[in-house]
């Protein structure tokens, strides 16, 4: 949690992570309908990505979801680690993984339309643009993939 933390506190993610994330994250360790991870490659801890049921996380704002739906956050936190390609990574490695359940159909993310570096890894993963929102926290793209889309 304290490197967690640490992240979330730095100008490239806390522009689009508000305060109480932290907090959030915490709290979500105890649900079962969120998992966290903490993203590493050869040993070192480079971002962080969780994923949640919004058809029963009690605050989702997007309940009404087809079942099998799952939603993901992500971010990098190390700024060496930017650019490289790495967001786009653990998209694919995740979503590939997370699709071979067979209960999951479907991945959602709603990136601000101006995050577009999040937009970018998000479409490289196989992520496609469904359609613009207002939610109480702001402005969304809502992207998804779909299991037929895995040998994309």
């Amino acid at each position: 949690m304290p490197l967690i933390a640490e992240w979330l506190a730095l100008p490239h993610v806390a522009y689009w992570w508000p305060d109480g994330q932290i907090e959030r994250i915490r709290n979500g360790l105890s649900v079962t309908w969120l998992e966290s991870y903490l993203v590493s490659a050869d040993g070192h801890a480079f971002g962080y990505l969780q994923c949640y049921d919004p058809n029963v996380e009690p605050t989702s704002e997007w309940t009404g979801q087809p079942s099998g739906t799952r939603g993901i956050d992500f971010f990098i936190g190390e700024l060496g680690q930017i650019g490289h390609g790495h967001g786009t990574g653990l998209l694919r490695a995740f979503c590939k993984t997370l699709l071979i359940r067979p209960a999951v159909t479907r991945i959602i993310a709603d990136p601000s339309p101006d995050n577009k570096a999040s937009i970018k890894a998000l479409e490289r993963a196989g992520f496609r643009a469904v359609s613009r929102y207002d939610k109480s926290w702001g402005r969304v793209l809502l992207m998804a993939r779909e299991r037929a889309d895995q040998d994309e």
